[in-house]
C-alpha cells in the first residue's frame, strides 16, 4: 500500500467519507466523486483519482457526521443527504452540488443516515423514498420523499435510552447501535413508528459502528470487541 496524502482543506476533524455513487463523473479522470464531512460544518467534494478539490459545500452550522446517497422512484435523480450536530438533514443535488432542501430536525445531532429504498404506491399512499437517521437523543428519525409533497418528516421511533451512533439496513430491516450497549432490530419495510423486533445484547460498552453484508451485521464497541450477528 502506497499512501498519497492530500490536503482536505477542512479546518477541523473529518468525521465521514462517502463515494457519491450515482453522481455524474467528475474531474480529470471522470471518477465517482468522494465527499467528506467535518467538524467545521463543511462538506467537500473531491476528484478521488486526482486528489483534487471540486466543490466546498456550506450550510451546516456544526460538525457533519453522516452522509448517504438516496435514489429510486419517485426521485427524478439520485441525491445526497448530510446530517450533523446542528440537527439538520440537508438534501444535495449531485449534478450541481446545490442544496435542494433543509429538513429541520428537533435539535438533536444526527450521527448516521441510511436509505430504506423505494416503497410502491398503495391505495392510500403514493410511492415514496424513505430514509432513517440516528440521533443523539435516542430516537431514529424517519423522512420520506413523494412526488407531490417533496421531503417531509414521518413518525419518529423512540429507539434507545442513549445516543444512537449507527444504523444499518439489511433485508428490509433497520439495525441500530447505541451508547446503551444495545443493538436493536426494526421492521423497516413498514411505515414508522416501528416496534422493536429484537434486542441484541453482548457488548460490554457503547456500540459505536455497524457494517452490513447480505446476511450478517458486524458491530464494533468501546469494549474493544467486534461481534458478528447472522440473520437466520
Amino acid at each position: 500500500w502506497e499512501a498519497t496524502p492530500f490536503a482536505s482543506g477542512h479546518a477541523f476533524t473529518v468525521y465521514v467519507l462517502l463515494f457519491a455513487k450515482g453522481a455524474p463523473p467528475a474531474g480529470e479522470r471522470q471518477c465517482t466523486p468522494m465527499v467528506s464531512g467535518a467538524g467545521d460544518g463543511e462538506l467537500r467534494v473531491f476528484d478521488a483519482g486526482a486528489c483534487t478539490l471540486l466543490h466546498a459545500l456550506k450550510g451546516h452550522n456544526a460538525a457533519v457526521k453522516a452522509l448517504a446517497v438516496v435514489h429510486g422512484a419517485p426521485l427524478a435523480a439520485s441525491c445526497m443527504l448530510s446530517g450533523g450536530d446542528d440537527g439538520e438533514v440537508r438534501v444535495w443535488d449531485m449534478s450541481s452540488w446545490s442544496c435542494l432542501k433543509v429538513i429541520v430536525g428537533r435539535g438533536s445531532g444526527i450521527n448516521s443516515i441510511v436509505s430504506l429504498g423505494s416503497a410502491m404506491p398503495t391505495a392510500d399512499k403514493p410511492a415514496c423514498v424513505r430514509v432513517a437517521c440516528a440521533s443523539d437523543d435516542g430516537f431514529i428519525y424517519t423522512y420520506e420523499f413523494t412526488k407531490d409533497a417533496g421531503w417531509s418528516e414521518t413518525p419518529a421511533v423512540s429507539a434507545h435510552k442513549d445516543v444512537v451512533w449507527a444504523l444499518g439496513h439489511i433485508s428490509g430491516l433497520v439495525v441500530s447501535a447505541s451508547e446503551d450497549k444495545m443493538i436493536k432490530v426494526w421492521p423497516a419495510q413498514t411505515a414508522a413508528p416501528w416496534e422493536c423486533m429484537e434486542t441484541l445484547a453482548g457488548h460490554g460498552d457503547a456500540v459505536c459502528c455497524l457494517a452490513v453484508t447480505q446476511n450478517h451485521v458486524f458491530s464494533a464497541s468501546s469494549d474493544g470487541m467486534l461481534h458478528m450477528w447472522k440473520l437466520v
